[in-house]
């Protein structure tokens, strides 16, 4: 990721929403500390276990950022990103898929999602698909 990008939107992240959403706290946690490290403030993040409790906490926030796990109970995370674009309410929330199962096929979720990474993935990998994602919403916003 360029540098110039980087500092360009670092500043932003501060005040930026975000909603992880994974069924496995370990998950959870790791995401947490990436975004806390990348510059988002804890009190903006905000954590769900399933497709369907983030949808409710989406619905009242409108985050700028949604990280979330493919294969959850009630509610998986392709049926969540659809759910997002499909609101045009929602504006332009930045979506993020990642999922460990080989089976899924990742082509069905690209038109909802900014990207898509198959587990395990490093977080250097995550950071730069984050940063590309919210480059992407900052043009969008032009």
């Amino acid at each position: 990721m360029d540098k110039h990008i980087k500092n360009f939107l670092k500043p932003k992240f501060p005040v930026l929403q975000a909603v992880i959403v994974d069924d496995q706290e370990v998950n959870l946690n790791s995401l947490t500390l990436l975004l806390t490290s990348m510059g988002f403030k804890r009190k903006n993040i905000r954590i769900a276990k399933n497709g369907g409790t983030a949808l409710m906490m989406i619905n009242k926030l409108i985050p700028d950022l949604v990280l979330t796990d493919w294969n959850m109970p009630m509610g998986d995370g392709l049926e969540l990103v659809k759910s997002i674009r499909e609101k045009n309410a929602y504006g332009n929330i930045s979506t993020i898929l990642v999922t460990a199962e080989e089976d899924k096929d990742i082509e069905t979720a690209r038109p909802f999602v900014n990207a898509v990474l198959k587990k395990p993935y490093s977080p250097e990998e995550l950071e730069t698909q984050i940063y590309k994602a919210m480059a992407h919403r900052a043009l969008d916003e032009l």
